[in-house]
């Protein structure tokens, strides 16, 4: 039987909120776009930082297995978790305008995202990238790599995000609330930008949101997150 892609069995633990996660549990198969429901507090951005080992950074503590491609994350040390965050599992933020900074244009956005996990020079990158840009509904030219975030809409700063997501192809992507901070033509547009994502590159999705409609219409399996702890498990 194949093993899946992801497999969690985790406890968190904070200075002022003892077992703020009380022994969850899921798995998520390669392809798979998995969501995770709950309301705000119940525990869903902890889970997404305990993922990627960035939870320590606000004061919690982990307690359990995080097995990535049957390895356990949680023994990783900090220098090859650097290589697995932004390579092999990506994050895409709730919200767009605030993950990007202003002061930067959209190539250095890019150009940056690929620097950061790759050898490969930028100038070599930049076409694949630009072709990228195109397939995800955005201009790849000259003109709109030179802009600033400020300069674009919610939806097309969502679509950028998006694509530095998954610029090196990535096996998880983590999209922690991202169609929170959007109406509802750029929601749609944003889960149709997921379920093309996932089917033409085949990265799985934990897609975590308090927005059951859009859950229904994107995943194929849903946990339900409640005060910590998983209450319910739909197909």
């Amino acid at each position: 039987m194949k093993q899946p892609l992801l497999a969690l069995r985790i406890s968190v633990d904070y200075a002022s909120k003892p077992r703020a996660i009380d022994d969850v549990a899921f798995e998520i198969a390669e392809g798979e776009i998995f969501g995770l429901a709950g309301e705000s507090g119940s525990g869903k951005s902890t889970i997404t930082l305990a993922i990627l080992r960035l939870l320590d950074m606000h004061g919690g503590r982990v307690h359990g297995e995080i097995c990535f491609e049957g390895h356990d994350l949680m023994r990783y040390r900090e220098r090859e978790m650097r290589r697995v965050r932004g390579r092999e599992i990506s994050l895409v933020m709730q919200s767009p305008t605030e993950a990007l900074n202003p002061a930067l244009r959209l190539e250095t956005h890019l150009r940056e995202a690929w620097c950061v996990h790759s050898s490969t020079p930028w100038r070599d990158a930049r076409p694949a990238a630009r072709a990228l840009l195109r397939q995800l509904g955005l201009p790849g030219d000259d003109a709109f790599l030179r802009r600033h975030p400020l300069q674009l809409s919610v939806g097309q700063a969502q679509r950028l995000i998006v694509a530095m997501a998954v610029l090196h192809r990535p096996k998880l992507i983590l999209a922690d609330e991202p169609t929170s901070a959007l109406d509802p033509a750029s929601r749609d547009e944003c889960l149709s930008l997921f379920r093309q994502i996932n089917r033409e590159f085949g990265s799985a999705i934990l897609f975590i949101s308090h927005d059951l409609p859009s859950m229904n219409a994107l995943c194929g399996r849903i946990a339900v997150l409640r005060d910590g702890k998983l209450v319910e498990c739909r197909q």
